[in-house]
């Protein structure tokens, strides 16, 4: 394939990315499943990471997710992302993350509180580890932006393909909330556009949750 023409192959790769040749930096690597979803090795190249990348390759355990629920024991079995995204009756709230991070057991716990109080909503909580995974294209290039306090990404399902914001870690499970009642369309089911519940009788579980004690 001529690189003028990479973007046939996926849409988000550009003749840009790659730059001219020099024999000091390292070889791009993608790889491409039977559903067409490529991805990118963003590991050092060498015989047992290209081997690791092949064999998850053909195994389907690339850019695996896991979708949050309020306890440990009910969370999904990682899952490739791709396919996560194609029922696309729901929106996806995505935290990028390094679990070496200080930063990480406490975002956990709010996370876990958000996917409670989402409950009802056709949104899922979702945590990709961008340090021992490969990530498809796209999710790559936000990684790069992505130091290890984490960021969050709202992907939300369009006519034309997916919609995508990404913005830093907040530090509350109520800003969390907030900003995808900002950014959601339609308005969600329970909440107004500041993230506040629409009926009063919910008031209170809202807020105790958000002040209960994590475990």
């Amino acid at each position: 394939m001529d690189m003028k023409n990479i973007g046939d192959w996926h849409p988000n790769l550009r003749p840009n990315d790659f730059g001219g040749y020099r024999p000091d930096l390292p070889p791009l690597i993608y790889g491409e499943d039977n559903k067409h979803n490529v991805y990118e090795m963003n590991r050092l190249v060498n015989y047992r990471n290209m081997k690791d990348f092949c064999e998850k390759l053909l195994q389907d355990q690339l850019f695996q997710a896991v979708v949050l629920a309020p306890v440990a024991e009910l969370d999904s079995p990682p899952q490739n992302n791709f396919d996560l995204e194609d029922h696309k009756d729901r929106d996806y709230f995505v935290m990028l993350y390094d679990p070496a991070c200080y930063h990480w057991p406490m975002q956990l716990k709010m996370l876990r509180k958000l996917s409670l109080l989402l409950a009802n909503e056709t949104i899922s909580v979702m945590i990709i580890n961008k340090s021992h995974n490969i990530l498809g294209v796209v999710f790559n290039k936000f990684s790069k932006a992505v130091n290890c306090h984490g960021a969050t990404i709202f992907s939300a399902s369009r006519l034309d393909g997916w919609d995508f914001k990404m913005r830093p870690r907040q530090d509350s499970t109520r800003e969390y909330l907030r900003y995808i009642a900002q950014n959601r369309q339609p308005e969600l089911l329970g909440y107004d556009a500041n993230g506040e519940p629409k009926a009063p009788e919910a008031a209170l579980a809202y807020i105790e949750c958000l002040f209960a004690e994590s475990s």
